[in-house]
């Protein structure tokens, strides 16, 4: 590990393909490497890998794939000259200083090798295409004279963020996790010659605001206003399929014998199946449960289900047990939804809300949930669809 920093030169070997890794590393001194290796033990990275942390400093990774805020940030750390090839040294910019209670905290701007480059090579939780250092990386550093409060460093981070971006409008998120390391190779992958598995064009009524429902989710980067865009397109369908199965009640009931001469009890069980549907499409958790059990069938998405959700289950093949499945799936869906949509200091868990560590797996069960929604919506007549006004 050592000899590989501060040089272009292979730091380990790729277990699979046995040939090298190539870094393009920082240099830093043996004595600030020695140091770091020393207290290594006293260092922790959260499992997404987008900070780590110190007793006494903090280092939140920050998404920087916005091109306008990257040629800021790249500019801001060549020493002011613009032309100078970026040098491979940690520094910190636009340093402000804090002072809670006995504690006082600097805030900064951090691109360079840290603690948090040391914690991901030592996870083994890297590759060539997603290595443990990249220059290209920037952070917010967060440095205490005392132990630190993680609760008042979070809070001082989001609030220079803030700053970063109201002032120099900047778009500077902070960072859902590193990519995933061994993630399939797409680099030889044309789209050349594959109209024929390209699906006939949605269009119709009601297409068009749920086709750009679900693009806006997909090109959002948050992962909680990616799950409420998901969800939005999950509840629009809903109202068409309340209405068609009020239809198809309705019409049945009115397809009796009784009809010819309605007694009380025959009045009174139609106006049931009124009632019913006006619960159903007043109640967000029944629009959620009710586009799910109807649109997807379990087996479509069970390999993107996240564990979480899925326990120790490996498959479920009896009917009324993948119904309940989905109803679960619902659940979920509707109370991480409530969680993010109505976040307070007094919101009570339900204890069925995704954690945040696994946001970005539900958010790619989500994505197949909402497609298969789309399919099923389109298959209706343009006249059954409930649409917007």
């Amino acid at each position: 590990l050592g000899s590989s920093y501060g040089s272009s030169g292979p730091s380990s070997i790729n277990p699979t393909t046995g040939k090298p890794y190539y870094f393009d590393f920082p240099r830093i001194t043996v004595k600030e490497f020695i140091h770091t290796s020393l207290v290594i033990d006293e260092l922790s990275i959260n499992s997404n890998q987008n900070y780590a942390k110190s007793s006494t400093e903090v280092y939140f990774l920050l998404d920087s794939s916005d091109y306008k805020t990257a040629e800021v940030l790249y500019n801001t750390f060549k020493n002011g000259n613009i032309f100078a090839p970026k040098e491979n040294k940690a520094l910190s910019v636009l340093e402000k200083r804090v002072t809670m209670g006995e504690k006082t905290y600097t805030c900064s701007l951090f691109n360079g090798f840290c603690i948090f480059h040391l914690l991901v090579q030592k996870s083994g939780d890297f590759d060539e295409y997603a290595p443990s250092y990249s220059p290209d990386e920037y952070f917010v550093k967060i440095s205490c004279n005392q132990k630190i409060d993680m609760k008042e460093a979070d809070s001082l981070a989001h609030a220079y963020v803030f700053e970063l971006q109201s002032s120099f409008d900047l778009c500077l998120p902070f960072s859902t996790g590193r990519i995933a390391p061994f993630y399939p190779d797409r680099s030889d992958e044309s789209l050349r010659g594959l109209e024929s598995k390209l699906f006939p064009l949605i269009c119709g009524a009601g297409t068009a605001e749920l086709l750009s429902l679900y693009n806006t989710a997909k090109a959002t980067v948050d992962l909680d206003f990616k799950i409420l865009g998901f969800t939005k397109v999950i509840e629009y369908i809903a109202p068409t399929i309340a209405q068609k199965t009020l239809i198809e009640n309705v019409t049945l009931k009115l397809t009796s014998l009784n009809v010819f001469k309605p007694t009380a009890k025959y009045i009174s069980e139609l106006g049931e199946i009124y009632e019913k549907h006006r619960n159903t499409s007043n109640r967000d958790s029944e629009l959620i449960r009710l586009s799910i059990i109807t649109a997807v069938s379990l087996d479509e998405i069970w390999d993107k289900i996240p564990n979480f959700i899925k326990g120790k289950q490996t498959t479920v093949s009896e009917e009324k047990e993948q119904l309940a499945f989905l109803e679960k799936i619902a659940e979920y869906v509707y109370n991480t939804r409530n969680e993010i949509a109505h976040a307070k200091a007094n919101y009570e868990k339900k204890g069925t809300e995704c954690p945040q560590k696994h946001k970005f797996d539900f958010c790619e069960m989500l994505d197949l949930i909402s497609v298969r929604c789309i399919r099923w919506f389109a298959l209706q007549p343009e006249d059954k669809r409930v649409v917007l006004n």
